[in-house]
């Protein structure tokens, strides 16, 4: 063999050697227990600031010894997160290597060797306990241990850990139960099952513990606790369920955080399809919805709940005009929320009270140009010409695209399935309604009660009703008196939105 290859292996041994020193006597294992209540003091001396009072059998590691000048042996000690000094009596020495260990700090370095010299290869998170594998001690008295955080293997010195408490809330991370998983009432697929938590479920990781190839996590449900395999929980489940808006306006966003863009805005009281259940860095819950029209997204879960909410949708049309205003103050003294379908004209005439309609939550949609039977229905594309004029007068008034759309009388008998097809062609969402009010027959206060009895009807059918009423001066008058009425009942007035499943009258 060569000089140069010998000195090349000789190089790569000593570069592979873990440390330099000697090992731990098994009658001097740094972990110990106090056989009765001990003082912990800043220095070595009973003249030294008392730090902590450690009760009795309390554990803790010992890092470091020192004799002062009365002869007296002291021990300087890691306890609950704190460093201080002890006297060598009235303690109990246990076996380390029988002990669970856990970082002190947030993350404690894992080396390929027992030195600060070696290369950081990982990190054992605190509230992650470990067994230790190995003990050494160096020439300086230095204490590093031998420990695997489940993905490497390599040494931490001694004083950046600290004894395992079984029961403390070490990481108060939330997550939820994959799948239907029983809780153990130990770290081991051979402990009893205490119960059994259901997929969905949130549920908040304690503790971890690494035992060989099985990682454990420590998890606490409302007052109980016990044990499950790491795979069993997740920040995200996947799951259908239906559930309901309860804001007035929720943000649907591209993420799960606030400050992820906003995709679209749901209306209070809207069914939507939860495909998934996300815990995001914060600990906010936060579910990934389909809300129908290829919507998807993400909304916070204490925006929904899955009771149905009880929610009337006041639809306007022909407007704006003189009468807006009143009618909006009436909206806003009863918190509600409406749709206006609006004639162009109108719009260009009274843009004010547009624009206030949108920046009070209201939504906005085209009803026509002419508003004449004979000429909006001439032909599918008059129609649309009629509609898209509206839409873009909107546009320009507010700077919304709304693609709601009321057509004059409804959409029986005049609008055909060609008609139909060419409105959904310039992507118009066409809404009819399921209470017609006839306010403009009765033209006074009358048309409240007579609406109330048809939005009864709905309600035993278990239909939400969509209310069609005018801009006109009788019903403005008498709005505050169905506003009210309906508040009593229960309900919640929102707005249309374009997501939302439109109510249309079935062709013949």
């Amino acid at each position: 063999m060569s000089n140069k290859r010998l000195i090349l292996i000789l190089i790569c041994a000593f570069l592979f050697m873990p440390f330099t020193g000697s090992t731990m006597a098994s009658d001097l294992s740094p972990a110990a227990a106090a056989q009765a209540d001990i003082t912990m003091h800043s220095g070595a001396s009973d003249q030294y600031q008392a730090k902590a009072l450690i009760s009795k059998s309390s554990e803790f590691i010992i890092i470091g010894e020192f004799t002062n000048s009365l002869n007296e042996h002291w021990l300087r000690i890691k306890y609950d997160g704190e460093t201080g000094w002890i006297k060598d009596t009235g303690i109990r020495r246990m076996d380390l290597n029988a002990q669970y260990l856990t970082s002190s700090a947030a993350n404690t370095p894992i080396r390929r060797g027992a030195s600060l010299s070696y290369q950081h290869t990982g990190d054992l998170k605190h509230g992650v306990m470990v067994k230790i594998i190995d003990t050494f001690i160096r020439e300086n008295g230095e204490i590093w241990v031998r420990l695997s955080n489940g993905n490497v293997t390599g040494w931490s010195r001694l004083q950046d850990l600290e004894l395992f408490e079984g029961t403390k809330n070490y990481l108060n991370k939330p997550v939820f139960v994959k799948s239907d998983t029983q809780v153990k009432r130990g770290a081991s697929s051979a402990a009893k099952a205490v119960y059994t938590l259901k997929k969905g479920k949130e549920v908040t990781i304690q503790s971890t513990l690494i035992n060989g190839k099985e990682v454990w996590h420590r998890i606490a449900d409302g007052k109980r606790t016990g044990w499950v395999p790491a795979d069993s929980v997740a920040n995200q489940v996947n799951y259908s369920a239906y559930m309901y808006v309860k804001d007035q306006s929720a943000a649907i966003r591209r993420g799960a955080s606030a400050s992820y863009k906003t995709v679209s805005n749901l209306t209070y009281g809207q069914q939507v399809k939860i495909t998934s259940e996300f815990m995001n860095g914060s600990g906010d819950v936060w579910y990934k919805v389909s809300a129908g029209k290829g919507l998807e997204g993400w909304i916070p879960g204490k925006s929904v709940t899955s009771r149905p909410m009880k929610v009337a949708y006041l639809t306007i049309d022909d407007g704006p005009t003189v009468y807006t205003n009143k009618l909006l103050d009436a909206l806003n003294q009863y918190d509600a929320k409406a749709t206006f379908f609006m004639v162009n004209g109108n719009i260009n005439t009274y843009p004010k009270a547009v624009k206030r309609m949108v920046a009070e939550g209201h939504a906005v949609g085209s009803h026509s140009v002419t508003h004449d039977k004979n000429k909006f229905y001439r032909s599918p594309a008059a129609a649309v010409s009629e509609m898209k004029t509206t839409r873009n007068s909107i546009k320009k008034v507010t700077g919304v695209t709304s693609n709601l759309i009321r057509t004059p009388y409804g959409s029986i008998p005049y609008m055909k399935q060609n008609y139909r097809n060419a409105m959904t062609k310039e992507y118009f969402i066409m809404w009819d309604w399921n209470v017609d009010s006839l306010d403009w027959k009765f033209n006074s206060s009358s048309y409240v009660n007579y609406t109330l009895h048809y939005v009864d009807m709905q309600e035993k059918k278990g239909q939400a009703p969509i209310i069609l009423i005018h801009d006109r001066k009788a019903t403005v008058n008498a709005l505050p008196s169905l506003l009210s009425q309906l508040k009593k009942r229960g309900y919640v007035l929102a707005p249309l939105n374009e997501s939302m499943t439109p109510h249309q009258f079935k062709l013949k």
